[in-house]
């Protein structure tokens, strides 16, 4: 009996957070890490409240992974991926695309109280990129009025590492 408890207990799905972690010793990832104010440029220029807003969000973490067709990791990767963000803990909040490229915006969390937002953007002849943004009160309301920020933000750095990977 102690055994099968032991097994329960110990068993747990793959989690998105689990698969960052193991895939940033993979040296085929891209793995990056930022604070907001890393990665944004011109936070003090913004409003106090709207600099508030973006004081909700603690972290970005970023993992890319390019679409090499000499092997198979990429579809390998890519379906660990989709296997762990079908789970029931990740709810979808946007999905677009077509066969050979798609886009999904998922969050964990209940109602008002969202955890994390994730964005898995996929592009079979490039790669794939998911970033998690983690933080505090990332209420849908809060949420929204950060997208509004969008093109008030210069976040001109963090282009700049997406573009390299799509690129080169």
């Amino acid at each position: 009996m102690f055994t099968i408890l032991l097994l329960v207990s110990c068993y747990t799905e793959p989690s998105l957070q689990r698969y960052f972690v193991d895939s940033s010793e993979n040296k085929v990832f891209q793995n990056i890490s930022l604070s907001p104010q890393s990665f944004i440029k011109n936070a003090e220029s913004l409003s106090e409240e709207n600099r508030a807003q973006l004081e909700n969000i603690t972290k970005l973490n970023v993992l890319m992974l390019k679409n090499d067709s000499k092997n198979d990791v990429y579809e390998t990767e890519l379906n660990k991926l989709n296997k762990i963000l079908k789970q029931e803990q990740y709810k979808p909040l946007l999905n677009a695309g077509e066969p050979s490229k798609s886009m999904e915006v998922l969050y964990v969390g209940e109602g008002k109280q969202i955890k994390e937002i994730i964005f898995f953007g996929n592009d079979k002849s490039t790669g794939f990129v998911v970033a998690r943004v983690l933080g505090n009160d990332l209420s849908p309301e809060n949420i929204y009025k950060i997208m509004l920020l969008g093109n008030q933000l210069d976040m001109s750095e963090l282009s700049k590492i997406i573009g390299d990977f799509t690129q080169g």
